[in-house]
Protein backbone atom coordinates (compact mmCIF):
# COMPACT_ATOMS: atom_id res chain seq x y z
CA UNK A 1 0.00 0.00 0.00
CA UNK A 2 1.13 3.58 -1.31
CA UNK A 3 1.68 5.80 1.94
CA UNK A 4 1.87 9.08 -0.72
CA UNK A 5 -1.60 10.50 -1.37
CA UNK A 6 -1.85 12.26 -4.82
CA UNK A 7 -2.79 15.50 -3.86
CA UNK A 8 0.78 15.04 -1.34
CA UNK A 9 2.49 13.51 -4.54
CA UNK A 10 1.24 16.82 -6.51
CA UNK A 11 2.52 19.46 -3.93
CA UNK A 12 5.99 17.34 -3.85
CA UNK A 13 6.34 17.59 -7.98
CA UNK A 14 5.32 21.47 -7.81
CA UNK A 15 7.63 22.14 -4.51
CA UNK A 16 5.44 23.00 -2.65
CA UNK A 17 5.98 20.20 0.34
CA UNK A 18 7.31 21.26 4.13
CA UNK A 19 10.89 19.56 4.72
CA UNK A 20 9.77 16.57 7.05
CA UNK A 21 6.98 15.75 4.48
CA UNK A 22 9.24 16.25 1.39
CA UNK A 23 11.63 13.81 3.32
CA UNK A 24 8.93 10.96 3.51
CA UNK A 25 8.11 11.44 0.02
CA UNK A 26 11.96 11.24 -0.85
CA UNK A 27 11.82 7.75 1.62
CA UNK A 28 8.70 6.41 -0.30
CA UNK A 29 10.59 7.30 -3.59
CA UNK A 30 13.34 5.44 -3.18
CA UNK A 31 11.37 2.34 -1.90
CA UNK A 32 8.48 2.35 -5.17
CA UNK A 33 9.72 2.67 -8.37
CA UNK A 34 5.68 2.87 -9.37
CA UNK A 35 5.39 6.01 -7.21
CA UNK A 36 9.19 7.35 -8.80
CA UNK A 37 7.52 6.72 -12.50
CA UNK A 38 4.61 8.90 -11.45
CA UNK A 39 6.97 11.43 -10.15
CA UNK A 40 8.92 11.48 -13.08
CA UNK A 41 5.40 11.46 -15.64
CA UNK A 42 4.47 14.33 -13.23
CA UNK A 43 7.49 16.22 -13.75
CA UNK A 44 7.49 15.79 -17.11
CA UNK A 45 3.50 16.91 -17.53
CA UNK A 46 4.57 20.03 -15.16
CA UNK A 47 7.32 21.00 -17.47
CA UNK A 48 5.09 20.83 -20.80
CA UNK A 49 2.51 22.71 -19.58
CA UNK A 50 5.39 25.38 -18.40
CA UNK A 51 6.76 25.58 -22.05
CA UNK A 52 3.38 25.65 -23.73
CA UNK A 53 1.85 28.35 -21.01
CA UNK A 54 4.78 30.37 -19.20
CA UNK A 55 5.39 32.77 -22.19
CA UNK A 56 1.56 33.91 -22.03
CA UNK A 57 2.51 35.46 -18.72
CA UNK A 58 4.83 37.73 -21.00
CA UNK A 59 2.53 39.01 -22.82
CA UNK A 60 0.84 42.24 -22.26
CA UNK A 61 -2.57 42.56 -21.08
CA UNK A 62 -4.87 43.55 -23.22
CA UNK A 63 -6.63 47.53 -22.75
CA UNK A 64 -10.08 45.92 -23.05
CA UNK A 65 -9.62 44.08 -20.62
CA UNK A 66 -7.05 46.48 -18.67
CA UNK A 67 -9.87 49.23 -18.68
CA UNK A 68 -11.98 47.14 -16.86
CA UNK A 69 -10.24 47.11 -13.97
CA UNK A 70 -10.23 51.31 -14.07
CA UNK A 71 -12.79 52.96 -11.84
CA UNK A 72 -15.63 53.92 -13.42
Amino acid sequence: MNPIDDDTLQAYVDGELDASTAARVDAALAQDDALARRVRQAREVRAQLRAAFDPVLEEPVPDRLSAMLQPP
